[in-house]
């Protein structure tokens, strides 16, 4: 079942998959995050280089003679039983989720929490997201969008893949500050589920989006 605590700055945390080491991998992703950042956004000199290299082969190893981890087959049934996230929590799903997950070092800083019908993600982007100058990647900007999109549906216990996602950017999006994401449903017809969303920071509108969602029958879900 999904478990419920606190988060850093007091607002309370659903997480649907519990992980008891969650503390140490979020605290491990997030340096191996800033390292990434910091190598991408400053010069180094080449023994500061080799030196990390040596660090991180190191350490390979050491990570690979962990036993294999992998992503509970139930994922998409649970969302008819698990308890629903209160309004205001914070959600996380699997804590090392691509694009969202705090404990994966390759994801973005963000953060994700329920606003009544909308789901709201606060998105940072540093620089190893950067793409032209003092902007994201087009590309990341698309799979926060997608992942605000499906976080809003485990929050709505909704089983449904993405089958369209329609992105447009109306400006370049900034780094190194906070972009909020939100989505919403604008229309559910059977197994179809229309979805918007947006991105700005204060008046500014970055990006707006459309998505189709398929519903999966409880019957295929096994």
């Amino acid at each position: 079942m999904a478990g419920d605590s606190a988060n850093a700055e007091g607002r309370p945390l659903h997480i649907i998959y519990p992980d008891p080491f969650f503390a140490e991998r979020r605290r491990a992703a997030t340096a191996m995050r800033a390292a990434g950042n910091a190598l991408v956004g400053h010069h180094q000199e080449p023994e500061v280089l080799g030196e990390l290299a040596d660090l991180l082969e190191g350490f390979v190893e050491r990570l690979e003679q962990g036993a294999a981890r992998a992503r509970p087959e139930d994922y998409m049934r649970r969302r008819l039983t698990d308890p629903s996230p209160a309004d205001g929590s914070e959600l996380l799903a699997f804590v090392d989720r691509t694009v969202s997950g705090p404990a994966n070092p390759f994801a973005t800083e963000m953060s994700l929490h329920i606003d009544r019908e909308d789901m709201v993600g606060t998105v940072v982007f540093g620089s190893a997201f950067e793409s032209a100058p003092q902007r994201a990647h087009g590309g990341m900007v698309s799979a926060v969008v997608d992942d605000v999109i499906g976080h809003l549906m485990i929050a709505k216990g909704i089983p449904a893949y993405t089958a369209e996602l329609t992105v447009r950017y109306l400006a370049g999006v900034p780094l190194h500050e906070p972009i909020e994401f939100r989505a919403r449903i604008r229309s559910f017809e059977g197994r179809k589920i229309v979805i918007e969303a947006e991105g700005r920071a204060d008046e500014v509108r970055f990006v707006e989006a459309e998505s189709l969602f398929i519903t999966i029958p409880p019957d295929r879900l096994g």
